[in-house]
């Protein structure tokens, strides 16, 4: 009889066989019936384990996660919302940290990345909002599971907490999410902290100094002799000046491209950092664009030049201004205003061994040694040299510049005082001077340190770390 045929009886007395193993075994060869329901649930729970190990395999892919995730959310409805694993899991990093998480309208908390367990989204679209007054607030959307054709909250970063992953949604603050007023008391406090960096030496008789790039004493001299030498003492001021201009043609002395750029954010419009801030403290913290400029006068007060750049004999020769370096500032905010604090020593500390590009003193020193070329040594063989710079309490006395001789190829991560130096150069009132080189320089043609620039770079050099 054909399976489909079968009866009632036929099917209930199999399902109630209990005979011995024998005279089932012998019914078994002579009923094909019996053996077709068996064989059926047989191969349905081979294929059910043969599917759960491959989704157990590519479970942990995120692409290949979603592919199997929409394949099964199109052809196995269900009227529970399916969820792929760990798409409901954020973190929140966000500047300035005073600010305050909102989502759907609700006060949430916010975890600390890596150490507490990420926020965990039921399904559905959600709006989330960072507020940090006085900054404009902040929302966008995302749908559990993801919608990429709706959602706006960006992220790109993912951190594993546990045994998965969750996706870090960025809110950053910059000038152009404060409201006008509030941007120009912004502006007007950070230039009130530069001005307190100001900072005066004297130019002594027979010193060199920096002249204006359109100084005509600059015309057909090369790009380091673009300056005078004083015939009487002369009052030097370092200034320091905020630059946000967004169209400015000046260019930032900075580790990453593109120019006044740092995380991939315009630091003219303030681009949040990553130095280290006081336990507790709510504060904001950036990096901004500062020119570096000098005044010379008579000692009676006879201003003979302004605002020349730091290293305007460059700027003559290549036609371009090279002299902003990425400032680091920590910034609050209360009821009484903006309050703005930049960091007195640069040498030390977050930004040991980027003080070239963070320190406003040392910009122009970065700068002009990028313009030498390479020492030989005494097999004539070209010296790569690592160039590490450092400022003290008076600014305005200068930076100092020590270049040491790669090893094996490599930086090494923070200035220490070598051994045995191989050349110190001092950068005084936008000119660099030689005080002394282990190598042969004939190649260059740098003005040589007399004795006070030598007692000068002296005591920069008893600054510098032992180890």
């Amino acid at each position: 009889m054909d399976e489909t045929e079968q009866s009632p009886n036929d099917f209930e007395v199999e399902i109630k066989d209990l005979d011995p193993p024998e005279n089932a075994a012998q019914r078994a060869q002579t009923s094909p019936i019996a053996r077709a329901p068996r064989r059926r649930l047989l191969l349905i729970l081979l294929n059910s384990l043969l599917i759960l190990a491959v989704i157990l395999i590519v479970g942990n892919t995120t692409s290949v996660r979603n592919l199997v995730g929409s394949i099964f959310l199109r052809s196995t409805p269900s009227p529970t919302l399916l969820i792929v694993p760990s798409e409901d899991l954020y973190y929140v990093r966000a500047s300035p940290s005073w600010g305050r998480l909102f989502i759907d309208g609700r006060l949430a908390s916010v975890p600390a990345i890596g150490s507490d367990p990420p926020l965990r989204l039921a399904p559905g679209r959600h709006r989330l909002t960072w507020q940090a007054a006085p900054f404009l607030p902040q929302t966008c959307f995302i749908s559990i599971p993801n919608n990429f054709a709706t959602d706006t909250c960006q992220y790109n970063e993912t951190v594993e907490f546990g045994s998965k992953f969750a996706g870090v949604i960025p809110f950053t603050e910059t000038l152009a999410t404060l409201p006008i007023t509030q941007r120009n008391a912004l502006l007007q406090a950070t230039q009130s902290a530069l001005d307190a960096l100001q900072s005066t030496d004297t130019v002594q008789r027979g010193e060199h100094y920096t002249l204006a790039p359109n100084d005509p004493a600059c015309k057909n001299t090369p790009q380091n002799q673009c300056s005078a030498t004083a015939t009487q003492p002369l009052q030097a001021t370092l200034s320091f000046r905020l630059d946000t201009n967004e169209n400015s043609n000046e260019l930032c002395i900075d580790p990453q491209p593109p120019p006044c750029y740092l995380f991939e954010q315009d630091c003219r419009l303030f681009c949040t950092g990553s130095f280290s801030a006081p336990v507790n403290v709510p504060e904001w913290n950036v990096f901004a664009p500062v020119k570096s400029l000098w005044t010379f006068a008579t000692m009676s007060g006879q201003v003979l030049a302004h605002d020349v750049p730091d290293d305007s004999s460059w700027d003559y020769a290549t036609g371009q201004t090279m002299d902003e370096s990425l400032v680091p500032l920590r910034i609050t905010w209360d009821s009484l205003g903006w309050h703005v604090a930049a960091p007195a020593d640069l040498s030390s500390g977050d930004f040991a061994g980027y003080s070239g590009y963070f320190d406003p003193v040392c910009a122009g020193a970065v700068e002009s040694v990028s313009g030498l070329n390479p020492p030989v040594n005494a097999k004539g063989e070209t010296v790569d040299l690592q160039w590490h710079f450092a400022s003290g309490p008076l600014r305005a006395a200068g930076c100092l510049v020590v270049g040491t001789p790669l090893l094996n190829g490599l930086f090494t991560p923070t200035p220490t005082r070598p051994p045995q130096p191989v050349i110190y150069c001092l950068h005084r009132f936008g000119v660099l001077l030689l005080i002394n080189s282990a190598l042969p320089t004939t190649n260059w043609s740098l003005p040589r340190a007399d004795s006070h620039e030598q007692q000068l770079a002296r005591q920069l050099i008893s600054l510098l770390p032992t180890s």
